[in-house]
């Protein structure tokens, strides 16, 4: 899951970047954006949004589970309470960043008549996206060492599973 996220983290970054790129070179007097610019503005619209909902899947699949598997194994509820307040806190970032993106995005496709606010919101964007993108990265790596310990505390995911099954009388 992490190499995904930070794969369409890079790509939805650079993609922002180019799209700002492309938005800075052109004139007003261009007319309407090429096909070219409108592609990018697209992709890194859609790049974005992937990486911020795969984060935000990770989150919520992840808090779900500690919290069945803390209930499970009887531990303390801190356990869930941390879980639950990782995943609240990645979500102002998500949303934030999956907005911004989209505004870029939007003004992007629509042209050469809004370009000072098409490069604001490439800027915006860019720089928004690039704290969204460590800040959702540090909280994983965090989740994930709660999960890990989580984990080691309930006795291991395959916990009594590598045993065979003692075989039933009278089967």
């Amino acid at each position: 899951m992490v190499r995904w996220f930070l794969a369409l983290a890079v790509a939805g970054a650079l993609l922002l970047a180019a799209d700002a790129t492309l938005g800075l070179v052109s004139t007003p007097d261009d007319g309407p954006p090429s096909a070219g610019r409108r592609v990018v503005s697209l992709l890194a619209g859609a790049a974005v949004a992937g990486a911020h909902a795969t984060a935000l899947a990770y989150f919520a699949a992840t808090a779900r589970w500690a919290e069945a598997t803390a209930r499970a194994a009887g531990l303390p509820d801190w356990y869930v309470a941390q879980a639950i307040r990782n995943r609240r806190r990645v979500v102002p970032f998500v949303a934030g960043g999956t907005l911004v993106a989209a505004a870029s995005a939007g003004l992007g496709v629509v042209g050469a008549s809004y370009k000072a606010w098409q490069l604001g919101a490439a800027a915006m964007a860019l720089s928004f996206n690039l704290g969204s993108f460590a800040v959702e990265y540090a909280a994983i790596s965090g989740h994930l060492r709660l999960l890990m310990e989580i984990e080691d505390r309930a006795g291991g995911p395959r916990a009594g599973r590598l045993e065979p099954e003692p075989e039933r009388a009278g089967g």
